[in-house]
């Protein structure tokens, strides 16, 4: 939906009726591109880069939103 791209995904999350978010995971790493993400992403071979993992969960632990990505650095 576009609603969701064009927001913060907690604050849309939490908007929706039927939604109760329990927890929310981010975890940081720092790696090096391989050749894969080098073709996907036209990121030069062994760029740092920062790999960002987000994971929200409703209050029953059901994963309502997950969002992986990979920034240069």
């Amino acid at each position: 939906s576009a609603k969701f791209d064009e927001g913060m995904v907690i604050s849309r999350l939490s908007q929706l009726p039927d939604v109760k978010i329990g927890r929310l995971l981010q975890r940081n790493t720092f790696t090096a591109t391989d050749p894969k993400t080098t073709n996907l992403l036209n990121f030069p071979i062994n760029a740092t880069v920062g790999d960002v993992l987000r994971v929200i969960t409703d209050k029953d632990g059901i994963a309502i939103c997950f969002r992986s990505n990979q920034t240069p650095w």
